[in-house]
């Protein structure tokens, strides 16, 4: 089976005006195409799509839609759209939200949550949407940078790094916060583990074990160890 394959070049324009090329067929301000790309301009979408924001992000919902999140502008609102389907984009909802100011999406915790950092560097926050005109923002973690954050299993525990600096004869060496997020309204730091010099995940069981100068923590998932004996059991029994 042949993949079809498509390719949209985004080139950034540094003049300030650009005369529109005549054609036989005039097109809207709002809507431009070609034979296989459809351009839409804000007037062409919903009107929560037109003001200006701070950050998108994408969110895949349990029931099978897709939601399009637009942070206002020093992150007082949130605007949900409904992009299941991009030819029929429509909106939800604008809602105020308590950030403290600005912030960056992380990641999706799960259906209704995402993880999000401000960008002043005052921490992390989880901003839930069970209800999308009122969402919630719960602060769980102060002083954490906006850096990469790992995923340990879907149970929406998370692995950050925290910003404390290592000493200098530990200059690989970095601190962990083990941030449990599978109560979106109440996350948890489980544990701080200090001087991490390496981590590795056994994928299979969800077990992440960290060096560090103290010897080797080992954070375990019991769920995550069922579910793979379970399925090393239905295995054996197959054979």
């Amino acid at each position: 089976m042949k993949t079809a394959h498509y390719c949209i070049f985004l080139v950034a324009l540094f003049v300030t005006e650009m005369p529109a090329k005549a054609s036989g067929n005039p097109q809207s301000d709002d809507r431009r195409h070609s034979k296989t790309v459809i351009v839409e301009s804000p007037s062409a979408l919903p009107e929560l799509a037109q003001p200006d924001g701070e950050a998108l992000y994408l969110n895949a919902g349990g029931d099978g839609r897709t939601f399009l999140f637009v942070e206002g502008i020093g992150g007082k609102n949130i605007s949900i759209l409904d992009v299941t389907n991009p030819a029929k984009i429509h909106g939800i909802a604008r809602a105020n939200v308590s950030a403290t100011g600005p912030f960056d999406f992380v990641q999706s915790l799960n259906d209704r949550a995402i993880l999000i950092s401000y960008r002043d560097q005052t921490g992390l926050a989880v901003l839930d949407f069970k209800k999308f005109d009122r969402p919630i923002v719960t602060q769980i973690s102060s002083g954490a940078r906006a850096i990469p954050t790992q995923t340990i299993d879907d149970s929406g525990a998370l692995l950050q790094a925290s910003t404390r600096r290592a000493l200098a004869s530990e200059t690989r060496a970095t601190d962990f916060q083990v941030i449990d997020t599978s109560a979106p309204l109440r996350p948890e730091v489980v544990a701080i583990v200090p001087g991490v010099k390496q981590t590795l995940l056994k994928s299979d069981t969800g077990t992440l074990f960290l060096l560090s100068s103290t010897g080797i923590t080992v954070i375990r998932h019991p769920r995550a160890e069922r579910d793979y004996e379970e399925a090393v059991r239905l295995t054996r029994g197959n054979w």
